[in-house]
């Protein structure tokens, strides 16, 4: 029995539920024998990875006292020279127990896996208790930066310079950020656990005392520049803290919002980096999927949000400031490894240091040069004190400052065309807009504002009429100077021509002039105003085209991306490669885009499941080039409907061009499968379970076995071990699996069911039922202290936690099958998850629901009303659920209220209007003339054509089975209708709450 386990069993608890290891507060006691028990481990197979992963964690929160930790110093601290591994080997061990614990593993450009590892262990007791006085000061400062990364104040050389020089690395940081979000967050959980140390207590106070005085600043989510000067890359930083407010979303969203949705998608290009979920009526959840995005060459980006509506907001404000390598340009750094771009030119910090091509020469002195390479240019990184000049032949000076607070911010209200993709400075046609801030994102009014153009030295006043091109601008306030420059496109516009065979792009004034980029993909000539393309490489299709812009009068210019003129309905990958293949692989579809592109035609989307064709999924296609991640979603939902294992559960995506008259034409088909890679097995005879090597997997480090039908203690990641020219599973405790990727891997396999038994196959449909129904009449029988509530629970954080589907698991698929049991499941996963921040009933349940295709408001109120008869606090954990999405229906069934003003023949005309006939003849068939199922209220009497009977049969159904008059919703063999039901609410939210209510009273 493994150590951790024993830790387990202390708490009586049968399995790790995903809490940071720091949580257990694991016992003086209970660290020894952890410790001693890696001295008796005789072989590095006995090495147990979970045990080593808890050690790392414990070991930064006892031993730690300084400096930069390290695997060596983790493991001379075991304090044994007879031990059977190195250190490397107990790392190695630790990152698989790490994996197994189902961590979520840090990663900034790379995957941190030692600082992973330590973090898991909370707060560096022993070193804060011994420099008390040094952290106690430097997080009152930081705590009034709302810090959500570590890079908002990590490469302040004033603030870190608090710390004892031994704390000032970016582990360290990390604690730290911990404890003032806590705060700041009032997570009361973990302020908890922090009072409950003494050394931390007196600490926590005055922090809480101190959040009181933090002035919240409007603007406080940005995304800076990084450059590694070791990898030589430049990356954006995205991260966002946990959750934000409605403030900060209006903020995000640009102050653009009419109605709050409960869904939003954050990208950086074709990048989703987070998404945005309602969680209660305060906050929104956020699921940050990466928190860096790498560039290499072109540093201009689109970063925008979409709602659960397809509606778009252009949210290029988060970008804290431009990346043009043309200029030098000033940076600061906590480790002279990692930098982080400033907007301004004077930075707080002792030392700054300047980016700068070879074309500037350097006008003072400087404490050092280092010659870099970027894209095959000559750079240097310029480390500097006090102030230092580059000058250019025919330009003006760049001045930099260091040890100069910069004392404001500002936002260029850019006016970018529909013909401009991106380019390298903020455009503007005939008006400078910019908004200047303080440092509490407090709006300055009246600052001084000036231009000129670049080539001369006269600055006029923001009044003077802009002259067209290359602009420089100067803001001054409170005696600091900013600059910026911008590019005045004044009435430029290109377009394209509508002849298919003739692809050309239109200028449309004689004062710009438009220089294209030599390409291997096309040829180009030029004839006045008028430039013609041609293809000269079919494989290839240009998205956009690589320009130079300048006006006839300047050298300066900008580089920008603008609207291509070839036409097509094409996808392209990340390379602009055209994809031939009509069968393509979800986890392969990174950076792949959708371009349809054609002069004055419309087009739609239609998705639907081959297992499953009736619920079809359609979207209008509103931009020329459309980032396929974008469809993830959708593509999920559709997975769904079908068993994941079943290699027939493909997607159909077809786009159609629209026709007048409500007619449409195909223009293109692809299935789409969700995995790219099968896993080949068979067990030998000795009962082992080999698997055969994967070219394009890492078997042994990114594919997991969960046990089946297994007592409570063995269900968990079991890792797969690499033998000698085959990889195998421990089949000791198990002898049936389902085998998944881990959910980070690039390529995965489709899970598969294995076992040690040949006779173990797939199971009919009728023998899974009797499963289910059977785990159904044992999770109603047994209380929620019993095994099989155990298993339920441990199986529902392991499909969380690896992005499994929940109904790979009958036990989880059970609750489809009554209604009185979804309310008993609802009720104990809000008991399990909840922890006063309403996580499932607030926000993940949702996920559930779209998973097993049911809603938790279909139960009959009877269920609910004995449910939290037993126990009270289920009250609250609905009231928080019905209100994520249907207020009006929370008032009705919790409070009684009924709505008069419903007229159903004429609200039902209005959802017809609303959906259109394009959407309507797509909806799924019910026949409702040979319904004989019994309903709260009879079926009103027909004044619509027989393609809306699932819109009036939906909400009629769930109403009978609210008041309990009708139970088919519960049906073994129901999903399929359930789906249908589940695809209604969905489709007009409106339509669905109010028909609902109106059955209802």
């Amino acid at each position: 029995m493994s150590e951790f386990y024993k830790i387990l069993k202390n708490r009586r608890l049968d399995f790790h539920s995903g809490q940071p290891v720091w949580k257990y507060t694991i016992s003086d006691l209970e660290f020894n024998q952890l410790k001693e028990s890696f001295k008796i481990v005789q072989r590095l197979s006995q090495l147990n990875p979970k045990d080593c992963a808890i050690y790392y964690a414990e070991w930064w929160k006892r031993i730690f006292n300084g400096g930069y930790p390290s695997k060596d110093e983790i493991y001379n601290s075991l304090c044994s020279d007879k031990l059977c591994f190195d250190a490397n080997d107990f790392y190695e061990s630790a990152k698989t127990g790490g994996s197994l614990l189902n961590y979520k593993w840090i990663k900034i450009q790379n995957t941190h896996y030692l600082k992973t590892l330590l973090l898991q262990g909370g707060l560096p007791l022993k070193h804060i208790k011994n420099y008390s006085g040094k952290y106690r000061y430097f997080l009152l400062k930081i705590i009034h930066l709302n810090p959500s990364s570590i890079e908002d104040f990590s490469t302040n050389t004033e603030l870190t310079g608090l710390l004892p020089k031994s704390s000032q690395n970016e582990i360290i940081y990390s604690s730290c950020l911990e404890i003032v979000r806590a705060v700041l967050d009032n997570d009361e959980n973990e302020l908890l656990s922090f009072r409950a140390n003494a050394d931390l207590k007196q600490i926590t106070e005055e922090l809480i005392i101190e959040r009181d005085k933090v002035r919240k600043k409007n603007n406080a989510i940005k995304f800076k520049w990084n450059f590694n000067s070791k990898s030589n890359t430049f990356f954006l930083n995205t991260a966002i803290t946990s959750k934000i407010g409605f403030e900060e979303l209006n903020y995000i969203l640009d102050d653009q919002i009419v109605d709050y949705q409960n869904e939003y998608k954050l990208f950086v290009g074709i990048d989703l980096i987070a998404k945005l979920t309602k969680r209660n009526n305060e906050t929104y959840k956020i699921i940050q999927f990466k928190d860096f995005v790498i560039f290499k060459e072109n540093f201009d980006t689109e970063i925008y949000v979409i709602d659960s509506y397809d509606k778009i907001y252009c949210a290029n404000h988060l970008l804290y400031s431009r990346l043009n390598l043309n200029f030098p340009t000033l940076w600061v750094s906590g480790n002279n490894e990692n930098f982080v771009l400033e907007k301004s030119r004077h930075t707080n910090n002792n030392y700054g240091y300047v980016l700068s091509n070879d074309v500037f020469s350097i006008d003072g002195n400087f404490e050092e040069k280092t010659v870099i390479e970027i894209n095959s240019k000559a750079f240097s990184i310029i480390k500097f004190q006090e102030e230092i000049k580059l000058n250019k032949p025919d330009s003006s000076t760049i001045k930099f400052k260091t040890n100069t607070e910069n004392i404001f911010d500002w936002s260029i209200v850019s006016e970018k065309p529909k013909w401009l993709v991106g380019s390298n400075l903020n455009i503007v046609k005939n008006d400078l807009r910019i908004i200047v801030y303080d440092n509490n994102g407090q709006r300055i009014n009246n600052p001084k504002l000036e231009w000129k153009q670049v080539n001369k030295s006269i600055w006029n006043s923001k009044h003077t009429t802009l002259e067209l091109g290359a602009l420089d601008v100067k803001i001054s306030h409170a005696g600091i100077n900013e600059y910026e420059r911008v590019f005045n496109i004044g009435d430029l516009c290109l377009s394209t021509s509508s002849d298919y065979n003739n692809p050309q792009i239109v200028v449309n004034s004689n004062y710009f002039v438009l220089e294209i980029y030599k390409s291997d993909h096309y040829d180009c000539s030029v004839n006045q105003n008028k430039v013609t393309f041609k293809i000269t490489n079919p494989s290839k299709f240009p998205s956009s085209i690589k320009t130079r812009i300048r006006v006839n009068n300047q050298s300066f210019g900008i580089l920008a991306e603008v609207i291509s003129p070839f036409q097509g309905v094409i996808l392209v990958d990340q390379n602009e490669n055209v994809i031939n293949d009509d069968k393509i692989f979800l986890d392969k579809i990174k950076g792949w885009r959708l371009i349809v592109n054609c002069y004055g035609k419309e087009y739609e989307v239609r998705v639907f499941n081959n297992k499953n064709p009736e619920i079809v999924i359609s979207k209008k296609i509103e931009r020329k080039v459309k980032p396929l991640l974008e469809f993830h979603d959708t593509f999920k939902s559709l997975f769904q409907l079908y068993n994941i294992i079943d290699a027939d559960n493909f997607l159909k995506m077809e786009i159609f061009e629209l026709l007048p008259h409500n007619r449409n034409k195909k223009i293109k088909s692809y299935s789409i499968k969700q995995f790219s890679e099968t896993i080949k097995w068979k067990v030998n005879d000795e009962n082992i379970i080999k698997f055969d090597k994967i070219e394009s997997i890492d078997i042994s480090n990114s594919v997991y076995a969960l046990p089946l039908d297994c007592d409570l203690e063995y269900i968990g990641k079991i890792e797969i071990k690499k033998d000698l020219d085959f990889y195998s599973i421990n089949t000791i405790n198990a002898n049936k699996f389902i085998l998944f990727s881990d959910k980070n891997s690039k390529l995965k396999i489709k899970p598969e069911f294995i076992s040690v038994n040949p006779e173990n196959e797939l199971t009919t449909i009728e023998d899974r039922n009797n499963r289910i129904i059977n785990y159904s009449k044992q999770l109603l029988e047994e209380d929620f202290t019993g095994v099989i509530w155990n298993k339920f629970w441990v199986y529902y954080y392991l499909c969380k936690e690896n992005d499994l589907p929940f109904a790979t698991f009958d036990i989880i698929k059970a609750i489809t099958s009554s209604s009185e049991l979804a309310a008993k499941a609802f009720a104990f996963l809000s008991l399990r998850f909840d922890i006063g921040e309403y996580k499932f009933s607030g926000n993940d349940f949702v996920e559930l629901e779209n998973d097993l295709g049911l809603s938790f408001h279909w139960v009959e109120q009877s269920d609910w009303e004995n449910i939290c008869q037993i126990n009270p606090k289920i009250f609250e954990a609905l009231a928080v659920m019905l209100n994520f999405k249907w207020n009006k229906l929370s008032l009705c069934l919790l409070q009684k209220t009924k709505n008069s003003n419903f007229v159903f023949n004429a609200e039902l005309n209005n959802v017809r209007e609303r959906l259109g006939e394009r959407v309507l003849s797509q909806l799924p068939f019910y026949d409702i003339e040979n319904d004989r199922n019994k309903y709260v209220k009879p079926i009103p009497q027909k004044q619509w054509n027989e393609q809306v009977n699932i819109l009036v049969i939906a909400p009629l159904t769930v109403a009978s089975s609210i008041s309990g008059r009708n139970k088919g919703l519960w049906h073994i063999n129901g999903d399929n209708f359930r789906r249908r039901i589940k695809y209604v609410e969905d489709l007009d939210k409106k339509w669905y709450e109010e028909s609902l209510i109106y059955y209802l009273n």
